[in-house]
């Protein structure tokens, strides 16, 4: 069992997103190597108070800024329309996050905050995962790193 951390912003308070991954489309390979099983760690940007889908805009809380979800992948990867992936980037750009992953990660409660989420992964302590692992939101962690995540959320 492989052990994944991604990133995402805070969901619309008017859209019932799944807690799932999504990748953009130029990095659909990486969606070859999530299996079934494998432990997802879902940690919350700040986020921006908005959400453009295929634009429209959505309201959203502010986000969280800390690990907000942990769960394992259920499914294998799925295509996303354009209407469903398509969304506002930083900056003034957009991108198709046009494959989902689901995962079972919905019904998780616990809560770990920036600051350790970050001493954990190795990262400076003004990290905010801005562009996470350049860009592709997601990143492979290590037996270690995921056993102390999982600790301190369920703690």
């Amino acid at each position: 069992m492989a052990n994944w951390f991604t990133t995402h912003g805070p969901h619309p308070y008017d859209l019932d997103l799944a807690c799932d991954i999504y990748l953009q489309d130029k990095y659909e390979s990486i969606a070859d190597e999530i299996l079934i099983g494998d432990q997802v760690f879902f940690y919350e940007l700040k986020g921006s108070g908005k959400l453009e889908i295929n634009q429209q805009i959505y309201k959203t809380p502010v986000g969280k800024m800390g690990l907000v979800h942990v769960g394992q992948v259920t499914g294998k990867p799925y295509r996303r329309s354009l209407y469903e992936g398509q969304s506002e980037t930083y900056g003034t750009g957009k991108a198709y996050w046009s494959i989902g992953i689901p995962t079972n990660a919905e019904a998780s409660v616990g809560f770990v905050p920036r600051e350790i989420v970050v001493s954990i992964l190795g990262y400076d302590p003004n990290y905010f995962f801005k562009g996470f692992n350049r860009g592709k939101g997601i990143k492979l962690i290590d037996d270690s790193q995921a056993h102390e995540l999982l600790a301190q959320f369920n703690d």
